[in-house]
Formats: structure tokens, C-alpha cells, sequence
């Protein structure tokens, strides 16, 4: 450092001490202190511009006009939240084309990542309060605005479907811009090759049309999206609903179709299980219609297909329903033991097996399934029901139900009466089954009785002889089945009360 260079700093120090140097210093002091106010007023409204009150964020933007004075950036930053601003009061006094002016300069402003956020997170709350007041043509002022000058600018495919959910109250009314979102939507689906969320969308918009009874363009609007996408492997979950949205249309044909063409794009475990999943689906629509050659098919498919399927309970629980629907009762009950011997604690898994065992009339079996796990007593109470409706024993019956505790029933008054249903109905059932043997008993006895004494008048002594006996044998019969009758009876009345 030079000798000049010293005359100079010794110059400033003198300066700077002095009180005019003072002055200088602290008025360089208190301005960058208004500046650094007004950057932070500025950050906190852009933060809090969408929740807080409009005279609030005005007063931020008053505020922090010192930093748009010292900074260009900041400058448009203030510029674009007026704009924000604006578009809240004016969006409130019913001007929604104004209010979608006003996001679009926003936007032009300070075309940054974080002001197209701010900008799309105003648009979406507008686009709500639309919906929640069904102004249809505000919304779809908003939503054009944002579909071509801020949805674009965000990353992925949910800006598009965020715009196709919001449309849920005025999609029926206009099926052009739902489809305009849904393919940009599958655009962006393509580069990263996920089509799940756009499908399920694509899969209520159908359902929605053909629940207005536009079917036609509900199925012109799947067919044309499927065609869009291309038969790759991560394409599935789109075959995979339109072949759900065909079985629920009641074409089966073309349903299976579908899943053909979703198992040629490759068969991986999600795929097979999807379509595992579709073809039981339509075998028991065959099976309801009738159609049991065609389920037999369906069928046979979809076993090939769980070959290579994700194993899950609830795979298996509908693979052995479908056996059980098709009357093939021993393979069934291989499949429930199977999944047991994976899964022993699981309660479904134990009343189907119970079910089939049931079917195959093997009461007793059923009734130690049931009993072997510890059930909860709703379930339980799922057991005896399985065992009536295959026509079970009411002995079978009560011993599933002696099993749910009395404090259970106590606590929750709905099953304790269900219960209580249940069981007057299995004794109902037995008493008049009762009743008709004992009166039969009777009857019986009288017949051979008259035989008896016809016998006896043309004095057939043997004939006589077991005619009696036999009548004697009736009577017996009658009076335990009178005593039968007379329990029941009992239990009927002590439930009744």
C-alpha cells in the first residue's frame, strides 16, 4: 500500500468522524433498514396474499414500494401481486374475465417458478369459489386462462387434472373442454409414462356421462383416449378401466376384449392381477346370465392369469368364490386351506371355508372352522347366518351363536337384537318342521289303528297283531315329537320376552 493510498483512508476516517460524516453514515444506515423492511414485507405478502384480508395484502404492497423503487426484480414482483390483488376484488364483484386478465399479467410479470405458483394457487381458489356458486361462466373464464398461460408452465400432468376435478359440477355441460384437459393431461402421462391418475379420471368422466344418459358419448370419449395411448407396458391401467367401464355397460365381449389387449402389452404381476381381478368379474356376469359355457372360458383365463398374479387373501377369496359359483366345491376348499395355512388368523378367509364346507354338507366341519379361530362376534354372528342359508342344523347354528359372549351382545344392542332374530327364526324353522312330524305321528297311529280293529273284526289275527304294533310304534313317535313341539315352544316364548 502506497503513501497515497494512507493520506486517503485517513482522509475518510477524519470524515466519517466528524458529525456531518455521522449524518451521512446513519441516513446510509436507516435507508438500508427501510429497504430490508420492505423486501421482507414483500416475501410475507406474497406468502400471504391467497388467506389474508384484501386490505391487509394493500397495506403489504404500500409497504414494500421501497423495495420495488430500489430493485427492478422486486419491482415486478410487487407489480405482478397487485395484480393477484386486483383479481380477488374483482373476481368478487362478479367480473371473472377481468379477474383472469389481471392472473395473466401477474403471470407476464414475473414469469418466475414461484410467481406461476402464487398465480395458480389464486386461480384454483377463484376456480373453487366458482364452483361452490355455480357460476359457470366465471369458471370457465378462469379455467381458460390457466389451461393456456399457467398450467403449462407447472411440471406433470397435475395441473390439467387438477382443472378436469374442478370441473366435476360443469363437465356434463361441456364434454370439449373435459377432453381438452384430459389429453393434455395424457401428454404429459407419456413423457413419464404413468397413466393411472390420467385413467381414473378418464373412468369417471364415463361413468358421469352414462350416468346422464349419454352413453354414446361417454363410450366415443373412452375409445378416442385409448387410442392415444400407446401399447406399451405402462399403458395398462387404461385397458384396465376401460374393460371395467364395458363390464359395467354389460359388454362382456368386448370387455374381455380389453383385457386380452391389456395382457398383450406384457404380462407382469400387476397386469396379471388386474386382469385376474376383471375375468372373475365377468364369469360370474356369465354365470348370472346364464351363460355357462362362456364362464367356464372366463374362468380358465382367469386362473391363468392368478398364476402369475400378486397372491393376496382377497385374490384368493374370489378365486374360490368362483369355484364355489361353478360347483367345484373340493377345489375351493383346497384354495381356502391353501390361503389359511399362509393367513390362519383371517376371519374372511375362515368364513368362506366354513361356507363351502357347508355347501358340501358337512355341518360339522363348518361349525369347528368357525369355532377353531377367534372371531369377533359380528363375525360369528356371519358364521351361524352362512350356516343357515345352507340349510344347517338349528344345533349347528346355536353352537356358533353360543360362542358370541353375553357382555357383547350387551354392549352392542343392533347384534344382541340381530342375534336374538336370528335365533327365533332357526327354532321357527325347527318348530313347524316339529309340529308337521308330530301331527304325522298321529295321524299315523289312527290309520293303523282303524286297520287294527278292520283286522280284527275279520278276525286276521296277525294282521291284527301288527297293525297294533305298528300303530303303538306311531304313538310313541307322536308323544316325543308332542314333547319335541312343547320344548321348543318354550325357547320360542323365553326369547320372545
Amino acid at each position: 500500500m502506497n503513501s497515497r493510498t494512507h493520506h486517503l483512508l485517513a482522509y475518510l476516517l477524519i470524515c466519517l468522524a466528524s458529525p456531518m460524516g455521522l449524518a451521512i453514515g446513519g441516513e446510509t444506515q436507516e435507508k438500508d433498514a427501510v429497504l430490508e423492511n420492505a423486501k421482507c414485507t414483500l416475501a410475507h405478502a406474497e406468502q400471504n396474499f391467497l388467506t389474508a384480508p384484501l386490505e391487509s395484502v394493500f397495506e403489504w404492497i404500500k409497504l414494500a414500494a421501497p423495495a420495488a423503487q430500489a430493485d427492478a426484480e422486486a419491482n415486478n414482483r410487487l407489480m405482478a401481486l397487485s395484480h393477484l390483488a386486483n383479481a380477488r376484488v374483482q373476481f368478487a364483484r362478479g367480473d371473472a374475465a377481468g379477474a383472469a386478465a389481471s392472473v395473466d399479467a401477474a403471470v407476464a410479470l414475473a414469469a418466475t417458478p414461484a410467481s406461476t405458483e402464487r398465480a395458480w394457487a389464486l386461480g384454483v381458489s377463484l376456480l373453487q369459489n366458482a364452483v361452490k356458486v355455480e357460476d359457470q361462466q366465471g369458471f370457465n373464464a378462469i379455467a381458460a386462462m390457466l389451461r393456456t398461460k399457467v398450467a403449462g408452465k407447472r411440471p406433470g400432468q397435475s395441473a390439467f387434472l387438477t382443472l378436469f376435478d374442478l370441473s366435476m359440477g360443469f363437465r356434463a355441460k361441456d364434454p370439449a373442454a373435459a377432453e381438452r384437459d384430459l389429453a393434455e393431461a395424457l401428454k404429459r402421462a407419456q413423457a413419464v409414462q404413468d397413466y393411472r391418475q390420467v385413467a381414473d379420471r378418464l373412468y369417471r368422466l364415463a361413468c358421469e356421462f352414462r350416468n346422464a344418459q349419454n352413453a354414446q358419448v361417454s363410450f366415443v370419449f373412452l375409445h378416442r383416449i385409448r387410442q392415444a395411448t400407446p401399447k406399451s407396458s405402462t399403458a395398462w391401467p387404461t385397458y384396465e378401466l376401460a374393460a371395467r367401464y364395458m363390464r359395467e355397460m354389460k359388454e362382456l365381449k368386448k370387455s374381455e376384449g380389453l383385457v386380452d389387449e391389456m395382457l398383450a402389452l406384457g404380462k407382469n404381476e400387476d397386469v396379471c392381477t388386474s386382469a385376474a381381478y376383471l375375468l372373475q368379474d365377468l364369469c360370474q356376469a356369465c354365470c348370472s346370465q346364464k351363460l355357462l359355457f362362456d364362464a367356464e372360458r372366463l374362468f380358465n383365463k382367469a386362473e391363468t392369469a392368478a398364476q402369475s398374479a400378486k397372491r393376496s387373501t382377497d385374490l384368493e377369496l374370489r378365486r374360490g368364490a368362483m369355484h364355489v359359483r361353478l360347483g367345484k366345491l373340493d377345489k375351493a376348499e383346497q384354495i381356502f386351506r391353501a390361503a389359511l395355512s399362509a393367513d390362519p388368523k383371517n376371519s374372511r378367509l375362515v368364513l368362506a371355508l366354513a361356507a363351502c364346507l357347508a355347501s358340501q354338507g358337512r355341518e360339522r366341519d363348518a361349525v369347528a372352522a368357525i369355532r377353531l379361530v377367534v372371531l369377533a362376534p359380528s363375525e360369528r354372528f356371519s358364521g351361524a347366518l352362512q350356516l343357515e342359508q345352507s340349510r344347517g342344523s338349528s344345533e349347528g347354528i346355536m353352537e356358533v351363536l353360543s360362542d358370541i359372549p353375553a357382555d357383547a351382545l350387551a354392549k352392542d344392542a343392533n347384534l344382541g337384537q340381530q342375534v336374538k332374530v336370528l335365533k327365533l327364526r332357526v327354532l321357527g324353522r325347527d318348530l313347524a318342521a316339529a309340529r308337521e312330524e308330530a301331527v304325522h305321528s298321529q295321524e299315523m297311529a289312527e290309520l293303523f289303528a282303524v286297520r287294527q280293529q278292520r283286522a280284527a273284526t275279520e278276525k286276521n289275527t296277525t294282521g291284527a297283531q301288527r297293525n297294533a304294533a305298528r300303530s303303538q310304534n306311531y304313538r310313541q313317535k307322536a308323544g316325543i315329537r308332542s314333547a319335541n313341539v312343547q320344548r321348543l315352544e318354550n325357547l320360542v316364548k323365553a326369547l320372545e320376552q
